[in-house]
């Protein structure tokens, strides 16, 4: 198994498709940070002056009462209420903060998911396009220990790239606060909470990874796999999930959405009175792709095993 195992990596490593991955990631990470460095100005002056007025100004208005009174919005003084409503940094020019990173991540935790699913879909339906599969289990008959080899390979590969791609995204990002940003104001700890929220969308991304297998082993190509994959998240959770609310619960898109930002999401069903509120926590969201992924890769194996390949 382990030599099956070391052939499956190298196989992937071999695969143009993983290389040219990561170099598109590169390419484009370093041309949006190149025009972002052009583009992005450090403020004037003036604009801080502008800000101060601005700030200097609503901040009376809330003092005079013009924003409300305190109790109305749950507040005791109206000091504490304006001190809540009127912040300094709120005006005037933005700084970008190495702080504000974890949250551009989340932003394109989609991308780096993609690139799981495209891995995982390339990985199961290569060799079915290449006419190679017969080969393969002319070398290995065993076709169960082939695709789990092959699934363990598909989920590592897909997790040290999308960790690759995210190392590129922040290393780009880094390099952008150095020219026009800022580190102040970097909580304790902020690296070690970037590091998580990496890890959990390459576990995501690994997820996503699986399921491109099972899809494309089932379809026998890659455009197979990812044809189906995008079909489902346009008819199922951009379609049919709106209207049925059951639907809402099971749908690995919006789970992956709640294990990336780490917070739970309530769905809320209108369809009864009053509205049913179902809490999607962290939780639940990673028992849901697991169930979709396991269940995937068993109706993946029993195809593999009882199909022909020729």
């Amino acid at each position: 198994m382990i030599g099956l195992l070391r052939s499956e990596l190298l196989r992937a490593r071999s695969r143009r498709v993983v290389m040219m991955l990561v170099i598109a990631v590169l390419v484009a990470v370093t041309l949006g940070i190149t025009i972002a460095i052009f583009t992005t100005k450090p403020p004037t002056q003036a604009d801080i002056d502008r800000g101060q007025r601005n700030y200097e100004r609503d901040l009376a208005e809330c003092l005079d009462g013009g924003f409300g009174r305190p109790q109305q919005a749950g507040y005791e003084t109206l000091e504490e209420m304006c001190a809540e409503y009127v912040q300094p940094q709120s005006y005037g020019p933005t700084t970008p903060r190495f702080s504000e990173v974890e949250e551009i991540l989340m932003g394109t935790a989609f991308i780096v998911i993609l690139i799981g699913a495209v891995i995982g879909a390339t990985l199961g339906g290569a060799d079915w396009s290449a006419g190679s599969m017969a080969t393969l289990l002319a070398w290995e008959p065993r076709r169960l220990r082939v695709f789990a080899a092959r699934a363990v390979a598909v989920a590592i590969t897909a997790l040290v790239i999308t960790m690759i791609a995210q190392l590129i995204f922040v290393a780009g990002l880094t390099l952008f606060l150095v020219v026009r940003g800022t580190f102040e104001g970097t909580p304790d700890g902020f690296l070690g909470d970037l590091g998580t929220t990496a890890l959990r969308i390459s576990g995501v991304g690994a997820m996503f990874g699986l399921i491109g297998l099972s899809l494309a082993t089932v379809g026998r190509s890659t455009v197979a796999g990812l044809g189906v994959l995008l079909g489902y998240l346009i008819i199922v959770e951009g379609f049919l999930s709106n209207l049925l609310f059951w639907v809402q619960k099971i749908t690995f898109g919006r789970s992956a959405a709640v294990v990336v930002t780490d917070e739970t999401l309530e769905l809320f069903d209108g369809s009864v009175i009053p509205p049913a509120i179902y809490e999607l926590t962290p939780g639940r969201a990673w028992a849901t792709l697991g169930i979709w992924a396991v269940a995937l890769l068993v109706i993946a194996a029993a195809t593999f095993r009882v199909r022909d390949v020729t």
